[in-house]
């Protein structure tokens, strides 16, 4: 086998202009390409997590995150997190620490179980319909969900069903001072004693009622579009006592504070639910406390790129706030190769990374804030081209750029190697001047571009223009 070819066997370039929190994982099967699974993916970048997270809980010395498709993180500190994604098609509806378990529900009866948060198991509820909440009392998990399906079990993995006197969505449950309290559509509100046998109390009001919490000898309860804040101390008699803002995303009950979730992500504090303050390090979906730190969880957004990404951030009085979230770029990934034993990333803004493991990544001086498309290696050079220029480098470190023939500066798109030839492919705008038998014609028009080189450096231009284009002729006096 020839050198080349040899060579050729171990290249791979993926093109496309995605973010780089998908890339990096497309980067392990490059990087994995001697191995015969696909099925084990880890995320490198950012870090975290690149989903963003909905929900938060605390227990056994460990907090647990979840996000969209499954997405699990686990963290001693809140600080350093690993991930396990056990359900890549769970769509997560709430998260708890209840009675030494962490309970995960989510749409279509799926219940999840983990004694550490980090080895989950996917529990058999006995329906299809959707769980939206679950609690622990008195010896019994309880679980509600659609059209008003509720599940009770004794030890969080065998479920039963129990008769529900209502037919409406139940949204949350909660327990406190010996009774179970669930609200739903409708300002539905039900009660029990023991999680089996449950009685409609009268509501007041007749908007969904959602996110129960019990805390401070209270059961507090949000209105779905209001954000009315109703509280109860016997889950019979309510009183409106705040609010938090039209349709409320989240409440939980943390060291002694309720944490509200509103309609802007903004996390907000209450020591009694009547008044609230503001405590947001940004766009949050919730909130938890244990060992001395609050964890926030929810959307991180970066300016220069607009990319959305999982934010946490953790702070000792829930006032104060770090980000706990990391990146070698948020700029988005236009293309990805692996050569000479390197993986090499290029992207908006002249991004250029490279990696040895997938593991740890460098960012690379391009020396060019322009967009770059794609890449690729042969005959010892490493060549990516973008908008308007042409970068070559010989240890994929130092970049350095090279000239298209006449001083043209097309729009590359497209690079590939093969046959000892570098061949790139985009688009070249015509806007010249020329003379023919003393008349000046002005050409303009949008031409396809073919570059071709050797060594990735000298280029021959082999573009072509169509027939169309706006032709200006001026004879010269």
């Amino acid at each position: 086998m020839s050198a080349e070819n040899d060579f050729k066997r171990n290249s791979h370039t993926i093109r496309g202009s995605i973010p780089l929190l998908i890339v990096s994982i497309l980067l392990l099967v490059a990087g994995a390409g001697r191995a015969d699974s696909l099925d084990t993916w880890q995320w490198r970048n950012p870090l975290p997590e690149g989903n963003t997270l909905s929900y938060v809980a605390y227990g056994s010395n460990t907090f647990v995150a979840l996000g969209p498709a499954g997405t699990i993180l686990a963290s001693p500190d809140g600080i350093v997190w690993s991930s396990t994604n056990t359900a890549p098609s769970t769509t997560f509806t709430s998260l708890g620490y209840l009675n030494g378990l962490f309970l995960a529900t989510a749409d279509e009866g799926v219940i999840l179980t983990s004694s550490n948060g980090l080895a989950w198991t996917s529990q058999n509820s006995g329906i299809t319909r959707d769980i939206f909440g679950a609690t622990y009392g008195d010896g019994s998990y309880v679980a509600v969900g659609a059209y008003g399906s509720i599940l009770t079990s004794p030890d969080g993995v065998n479920w039963s069903g129990r008769n529900c006197p209502t037919g409406y969505d139940l949204d949350g449950v909660a327990y406190g001072n010996g009774i179970f309290v669930a609200t739903g559509d409708y300002g539905t509100i039900l009660t029990s004693t023991d999680g089996a046998t449950w009685t409609p109390s009268q509501s007041p009001t007749n908007e969904p009622l959602t996110y129960i919490t019990y805390g401070a000898n209270y059961f507090l309860a949000f209105g779905a579009s209001t954000g009315t804040v109703y509280a109860s101390k016997d889950g019979l008699s309510w009183s409106r006592v705040g609010n938090v803002g039209a349709n409320p995303l989240g409440l939980t009950y943390e060291n002694g504070l309720f944490i509200a979730i509103n309609a802007s992500n903004a996390a907000l504090k209450s020591a009694d639910g009547a008044s609230w303050a503001i405590i947001s390090p940004g766009s949050v979906a919730g909130v938890a406390y244990g060992n001395g730190t609050y964890v926030a969880v929810g959307t991180e957004t970066d300016l220069a790129s607009n990319n959305q990404y999982g934010g946490i951030w953790t702070s000792p009085d829930a006032t104060a706030w770090i980000a706990r979230n990391s990146a070698i770029t948020y700029q988005n990934i236009e293309a990805m190769g692996y050569g000479y034993d390197t993986f090499v990333m290029v992207g908006k803004k002249g991004t250029i990374i490279s990696s040895l493991d997938c593991q740890y990544f460098s960012t690379r001086a391009s020396n060019t804030a322009n967009d770059l498309y794609g890449i690729a290696f042969g005959n010892g050079v490493s060549v990516v081209v973008g908008s308007g220029v042409i970068l070559t480098s010989s240890d994929q470190v130092a970049w350095a750029q090279t000239k298209w023939p006449n001083g043209g500066s097309p729009n590359l798109t497209e690079i590939t190697y093969g046959n000892g030839t570098f061949v790139s492919v985009g688009s070249e705008g015509l806007n010249e001047t020329v003379i023919e038998n003393k008349v000046a014609v002005q050409a303009s028009g949008i031409g396809n571009c073919i570059g071709v080189s050797k060594d990735g450096i000298n280029w021959d231009d082999n573009s072509f223009f169509p027939s169309f284009g706006i032709i200006i002729g001026q004879a010269l006096v």
